[in-house]
């Protein structure tokens, strides 16, 4: 049994024309990805670090949404500019690009997500966001990950970080497209 995740990002230009497709497996769950999951199947309570670096005691019974709302830059599939290296204690991006229109900032979408689907031995789901760059220049990517909002206190915990090697550059009037799939293979 694996369990496995890959991201995709696709940018297309303001004509909707795919200009760069990458699709790189994920190797960088980080320390809230492994903390949620012990908290759950321990159904105890444990303490993990939000995305603004606040230490939160969560419980096994808490629920969490990666569904980040239209604008919302909070929760779900997020970009940035950092280049620092992963490590398994980040716990968010290094340098997030802002919800906006403005200079450097990203109109974030409502993100969509599959149900969990089996074809063959493999089950999987995928959580997709479309950015759309309106800020009037060109914003280079440099890294993506997943954040989970916790639904009774709203905090929010990075599960996922990876870097976008070499970058990729969402040209003005543009969008780019970050999906994460994750799954396990027998």
């Amino acid at each position: 049994m694996r369990v496995w995740a890959y991201f995709t990002l696709e940018v297309k230009d303001k004509n909707g024309r795919l200009v760069k497709r990458i699709r790189r497996r994920s190797r960088s769950y980080v320390i809230g990805f492994l903390d949620f999951l012990a908290v759950h199947w321990r159904n105890t309570s444990g303490s993990i670090t939000d995305t603004g670096g606040t230490s939160r005691t969560v419980g096994g019974a808490y629920v969490y949404a990666c569904n980040g709302a239209y604008q919302d830059d909070t929760y779900g599939p997020v970009v940035g500019t950092g280049t620092t290296a992963v490590a398994v204690t980040d716990t968010k991006l290094v340098t997030q690009i802002a919800q906006g229109t403005g200079a450097g900032q990203l109109d974030h979408q409502a993100t969509t997500t599959t149900a969990p689907a089996t074809s063959g031995s493999t089950r999987s789901f995928t959580v997709r966001r479309v950015l759309v760059n309106a800020s009037g220049g060109t914003i280079t990517i440099q890294e993506c990950g997943v954040y989970a909002k916790e639904l009774t206190n709203s905090w929010k915990f990075c599960l996922v970080r990876d870097l976008v090697s070499g970058g990729q550059a969402v040209p003005n009037g543009g969008s780019a497209t970050l999906t994460y799939t994750i799954g396990v293979t027998a």
